[in-house]
């Protein structure tokens, strides 16, 4: 997932909703990566992602504004509309895939 801002388990925030500004500023949980058995067809690095607010979104049709989840029902959010909140996770500090010096006998 090199290259993305959020990861699974990471609080966000929504700050780069240009249709929907409204929406900026909406924190939630990233769930993880949005399928497409489970949302349709996506456009880009989609993450799965569930509000604590709902979020106003289009219709099926794309006619009609109205809100799209009630609070902890997931969506599909572009990872470039997401800021996270909680520090990434540490890096893995174990020695296990590092050399190890070696002492002449």
């Amino acid at each position: 997932m090199s290259g993305l801002r959020c990861w699974p388990g990471c609080l966000a925030e929504i700050v780069d909703d240009r249709e929907f500004p409204q929406n900026n500023g909406i924190r939630g949980v990233v769930i993880g990566r949005a399928s497409e058995d489970k949302f349709g067809e996506l456009w880009g690095e989609e993450w799965e992602f569930r509000p604590a607010a709902p979020i106003l979104g289009w219709d099926d049709a794309e006619r009609t504004r109205f809100s799209l989840s009630v609070p902890g029902y997931p969506l599909a959010v572009y990872d470039r509309s997401l800021r996270p909140i909680t520090p990434p996770p540490a890096a893995d500090t174990t020695t296990a895939d590092k050399p190890q010096p070696v002492e002449a006998a």
